[in-house]
């Protein structure tokens, strides 16, 4: 969770604010020591809120994506002319406005790196279904001329021989013209295991046929 903003309570406590308003003043001016002294000081708090983030939401090579958003994190506070880091009021400490941005943004690249994943299954599956499809034709000339060859009584007696989901998905192609989409919906399964199987059942049906001749 998210800590809540704290407004000053203590001496201590503005003496801290009125520290670090100095500090962000001087980063705000461009002074380099001043920005020495402030990674120098929170770093580690911006990486520990950036590594439970990552923690909690199952992102793999933690340590890899934390130097990295601790790095974007930097970035974005000197873009535009500092104009994120203008935007601190004051009113909390400043690891705590840094823990809640640290928080934001690792939240944004998590969401970014699951698109991401999720795109590149997405045509992983197209990939492969494209290439099953592919396979499934270098089958389906050679096995559609010896279909061409059978009666239509004889057709259904040979495809009889198959397995019933066999004959199935065959008869869905080849008869229906049904596509790999429609038929994984016939059959109840997977798009993508549609032209492994039809491979599979054109195959037997190609030996079943040549056996005949």
């Amino acid at each position: 969770m998210i800590e809540d903003l704290q407004y000053p309570t203590s001496e201590n406590h503005a003496a801290q604010l009125s520290d670090e308003r100095r500090l962000v003043c001087r980063l705000v001016a461009g002074d380099g020591n001043a920005w020495i002294e402030f990674v120098d000081r929170f770093q580690r708090v911006i990486a520990a809120r950036v590594r439970l983030v990552l923690s909690q939401c199952s992102i793999m090579q933690q340590a890899h994506c934390c130097d990295d958003l601790v790095a974007d994190l930097f970035a974005a506070l000197l873009a535009d002319n500092k104009r994120l880091l203008k935007t601190f009021e004051h009113r909390s400490t400043l690891a705590t406005w840094l823990t809640i941005i640290a928080h934001r943004m690792t939240l944004k690249a998590v969401s970014k790196i699951n698109s991401r994943r999720e795109l590149a299954g997405e045509l992983e599956s197209r990939r492969d279904g494209q290439l099953s499809q592919m396979e499934s034709h270098s089958v389906e000339n050679p096995l559609a001329q010896l279909m061409s060859q059978e009666s239509r009584s004889e057709m259904h007696r040979k495809l009889a021989m198959l397995k019933p989901v066999d004959r199935q998905v065959i008869e869905l192609f080849h008869f229906e013209n049904l596509d790999y989409r429609e038929i994984a919906s016939r059959l109840g399964m997977s798009v993508n295991s549609v032209g492994p199987k039809l491979t599979r059942a054109q195959r037997r049906l190609k030996q079943i046929l040549e056996d005949a001749v």
